[in-house]
């Protein structure tokens, strides 16, 4: 048996392929001859996890959907939840190999060694008190606890209290919303996307990179051949300089514009300062139905607790839904409504208080 005891952490121990799921990682560990094996299962509510998962996979898709000639158009958030989620029986991920804790972790301790013990790390369900102030530490402090990781617990948990509470990712629906208006203005042709988008999306489509700079094109392609792409790179930014007399409007031609112009310039955000279309209430009903179900499967002592189902359901109401509106999305209908130019769209309809 090694004299050092093993973390090993990663989600693609969710998936199914084999060899990176629980039940081959734990047979590894098996075989090293340990006394001691923990599987610990990190537990986010279902509502709160699959808004998440949307706007994480939609953030690795932007560049395919948010790039100005691409035709496809980043599908809404509720559309993609109804049709990869909330509709289906099971608890799985958008793809059937991601599946979730009901399953891997009944596979880790069917197929796991006698010794193996199975834990849930509560994903920030429990009060901002002692260590429970980020994932960090509800490992650590927690779920390990102080008899295996007392050290790693007491230095997570003062880095913590230092930096103040952390690990919430923002993720990036405000980014979604940006998209789907620039996406809309290039389809009425109200903007248009710039020689050097073309050129790029040209480069990627012939399966090839855009010239960043000679020293990274040198580190993959011939000397030749990093020149010639210089040389066009060079021209087609000498023709932006040329023009950049054009109005500051002109040129917020892409979601990463647009989102600066609106949240910086403006001071605006798109949750309170933008047309939105929600789900109904109904449909929301059956995903917090489908929520509490799982919670009360994978965590039925802490269900029956004041955090567990009332928390759950009042979370979902009055923060997810009323307060993050994490399941609405931009109305471009509403907002296009005869517009006739970009710079209407950004001069008249952006700086709307109240639609």
């Amino acid at each position: 048996m090694l004299e050092s005891s093993l973390i090993d952490s990663s989600e693609h121990y969710s998936h199914e392929d084999p060899g990176i799921n629980a039940e081959e990682i734990v047979a590894c560990f098996d075989i090293l001859g340990y006394d001691q094996i923990i599987v610990i299962g990190t537990y986010r509510r279902y509502a709160d996890w699959i808004g998440s998962a949307y706007h994480e996979h939609m953030k690795l898709s932007l560049y395919k959907y948010g790039h100005p000639m691409a035709t496809e158009t980043c599908p809404t958030i509720w559309k993609y939840l109804w049709n990869f989620h909330v509709r289906k029986k099971n608890y799985n991920g958008r793809r059937g190999w991601y599946r979730n804790l009901d399953i891997t972790l009944t596979n880790a301790r069917k197929n796991g060694p006698s010794r193996t013990e199975i834990k849930v790390l509560n994903y920030f369900q429990l009060p901002n008190e002692s260590f429970y102030n980020t994932i960090t530490t509800e490992l650590y402090c927690d779920a390990l606890g102080m008899e295996l990781t007392p050290n790693t617990c007491n230095y997570s948990r003062q880095r913590e209290l230092e930096r103040g509470r952390g690990g919430v990712n923002k993720g990036s629906q405000g980014n979604v919303v940006y998209e789907h208006i620039v996406k809309t203005a290039l389809k009425l042709e109200l903007i248009s996307p710039t020689t050097e988008e073309k050129a790029r999306f040209e480069c990627d489509l012939d399966g090839d990179f855009w010239c960043e700079s000679k020293h990274k094109c040198m580190a993959k392609d011939t000397k030749s051949k990093t020149k010639r792409k210089c040389r066009k790179r060079n021209i087609i930014q000498d023709e932006r300089t040329q023009n950049s007399n054009m109005t500051d409007m002109s040129t917020i031609n892409t979601w990463q514009k647009l989102a600066q112009y609106h949240t910086e310039t403006l001071g605006m955000n798109w949750k309170q300062n933008l047309p939105l279309l929600c789900p109904p209430r109904e449909e929301l009903e059956v995903l917090l139905n489908k929520s509490l179900a799982f919670e009360e499967l994978i965590l039925p002592e802490f269900y029956n607790t004041p955090l567990g189902k009332d928390e759950h359901i009042r979370l979902f109401w009055d923060n997810w839904v009323k307060q993050k509106k994490t399941y609405c999305w931009v109305d471009t209908d509403r907002l296009f409504q005869d517009a006739t130019s970009w710079v209407q769209i950004l001069h008249d309809r952006m700086v709307i208080n109240t639609w």
